[in-house]
């Protein structure tokens, strides 16, 4: 008797299910049929092409896109972020972009989503090389490959980040601006080894640049175009320079 009891109530709770979900269902296709209607009457109203309407609904999916991941963010810490990251050798390219600025910059990584300060936003990956390796390298590269070799401090060590070869991945590409960067290099240990990685140094919006400040005084790109060379200072630089702190970029051309 329980067993037939049991069996009748599993069927009628399936029942409804069953029609809870057709009921929903019912409901959003009378939802969407309505809000086409809605975007077909606008689109006739401003005379509106269907390119132009096609755009407007990819950037409020983009956006919202962007939402949703920096909600995902914020449930974990920017550390815990990072490692997670620095460990599978991952970039946010959901959330980043390159685009090509111009001769003198070259390319540039831009934000695709929205980041909130704090944030961790990319790693500058490349081969982790020691001091000696790292001046060996610099004596058979273009100079324009040394570019993307960053040395640090780390286990009162001088290490070096060899980003030189061209492997796909986002940090490498970051601009440098003293001025006003948005985000800041600092260590993160993942799997006993140091990854090198910029975190948000205020909200970053959708279009913006990522930039971090390289430090030093002798980048040639700071340096007054059509006047006098007068090297500019820079503004974030030698804040934490220290041993077994935020690492200095080391480097002699900036295009890429």
């Amino acid at each position: 008797m329980l067993t037939i009891q049991a069996s009748g109530w599993n069927k009628r709770k399936a029942e409804n299910l069953d029609r809870t979900l057709a009921e929903r269902y019912i409901k959003t296709v009378q939802r969407i049929t309505e809000a086409t209607k809605d975007l077909e009457k606008l689109t006739a109203e401003l005379s509106l092409q269907q390119d132009t309407v096609q755009q407007w609904v990819s950037d409020v999916q983009q956006r919202t896109s962007g939402s949703s991941m920096a909600a995902v963010r914020r449930r974990k810490s920017p550390k815990t972020d990072a490692v997670e990251h620095a460990a599978k050798a991952l970039d946010k390219t959901a959330e980043l972009e390159v685009k090509y600025i111009n001769s003198f910059k070259g390319r540039g990584v831009f934000a695709k989503a929205h980041f909130h300060k704090g944030d961790f936003v990319v790693e500058y990956r490349g081969e982790l090389i020691n001091s000696e390796e790292s001046q060996r390298r610099r004596r058979t590269y273009h100079v324009k490959c040394t570019v993307f070799m960053f040395d640090f401090h780390w286990q009162e060590r001088t290490w070096c980040i060899d980003a030189a070869r061209e492997d796909g991945s986002l940090g490498r590409l970051v601009n440098d601006d003293h001025n006003h960067p948005n985000c800041k290099m600092k260590k993160v240990i993942s799997e006993g080894k140091p990854h090198l990685c910029l975190f948000a140094l205020r909200d970053i919006n959708v279009g913006e640049e990522i930039t971090y400040d390289y430090g030093g005084t002798d980048w040639p790109w700071r340096k007054k175009v059509g006047g006098p060379l007068t090297v500019t200072e820079s503004s974030h630089a030698d804040i934490s320079r220290t041993k077994d702190q935020d690492p200095d970029r080391s480097t002699c051309s900036q295009n890429q």
